[in-house]
């Protein structure tokens, strides 16, 4: 008499259960791979314009008083690109804190320009709280590449 197999009925229904929620919750396999992606391409606009903005910063550093009103605008302007960027997440929280990091150094550099003097120490202060600002944003930035879903 042949033996009889005996159907795992439990193990199917392991599985189906962790297939129906999956699918109730709308989990993704490749969601971590979609979500890094969308990341990259919000820091590549980032970069972009920061690399912008960087320009910007060192032509207004070098423009004596009223000449560095030029770079000054590009800086804003820059800074308006980077807010405009669709970002959701830790992307566009990393965003917020790029643009936070650009305001406090342009708000320096006017400052300076103001008073043109490049020995201010209150334009040394405010250039110390915008690399401590810069500083923020490369660790929100790094966090963000550990879990992009967040």
């Amino acid at each position: 008499m042949p033996k009889r197999r005996r159907i795992p009925w439990v193990l199917i229904g392991v599985v189906l259960f962790v297939l129906a929620f999956m699918g109730r919750t709308g989990y993704d396999i490749y969601d971590k791979r979609q979500a890094m992606a969308r990341v990259q391409a919000a820091f590549a606009e980032y970069d972009r314009a920061d690399r912008r903005w960087a320009r910007a910063l060192d032509a207004a550093l070098k423009a004596p008083g009223e000449a560095a009103a030029g770079p000054i605008r590009e800086m804003a302007e820059a800074e308006q690109t980077v807010a405009r960027v669709p970002a959701s997440g830790c992307a566009a929280r990393v965003g917020e804190q790029l643009v936070r990091a650009m305001q406090a150094s342009r708000q320096a550099v006017m400052a300076r320009s103001a008073t043109e003097s490049t020995e201010d120490a209150a334009f040394a202060a405010a250039m110390r709280g915008a690399k401590d600002v810069r500083l923020d944003y490369e660790i929100a930035r790094a966090r963000c590449f550990e879990s992009p879903r967040s």
